[in-house]
């Protein structure tokens, strides 16, 4: 399942600072999605890979609907996820729980709505994480 979070700030006082938490619990049955990362863009939940899974699950919030989206160039567990410059980025992660551990990473385009297959990385990864550091991607 996923978990859809909203937070709303409150009005702060100097002596304390509130919050507003709305969860929601999702079914998603359209793949086995667990140690899968999840990423936002334009205003989507994008859930990647998982266990055995090369599926892209997308999440409407606004509309409150999930679909299928077009399946990753790997299967993908432990996989890490980045959003840079409106693209969606996988790197790493392992085929299955023998592995092996995947020594590259993937591109999703919005536009083309296709993964596309990129570079190699220095090393394979799987259970790292990744973040963008001025337009850069560091996973390790």
């Amino acid at each position: 399942s996923l978990f859809s979070t909203s937070f709303s700030p409150s009005a702060r006082s100097k002596s304390s600072t509130s919050l507003s938490v709305n969860l929601v619990c999702l079914c998603v049955c359209c793949t086995d999605n667990k140690y899968a990362p999840a990423v936002t863009l334009n205003g989507h939940i994008f859930i990647l890979g998982g266990a055995y899974a090369r599926a892209t699950t997308i999440y409407d919030p606004d509309k409150g609907n999930i679909k299928a989206g077009p399946n990753m160039n790997h299967s993908r567990q432990f996989c890490s996820a980045v959003i840079l410059d409106g693209k969606i980025y996988a790197t790493g992660g392992i085929v299955s729980s023998e592995g092996p551990a995947l020594g590259n990473m993937e591109t999703f385009d919005p536009h083309t709505n296709n993964w596309t297959l990129l570079q190699s990385l220095p090393c394979p990864l799987f259970r790292h994480g990744c973040v963008v550091i001025k337009k850069y991607i560091q996973s390790g």
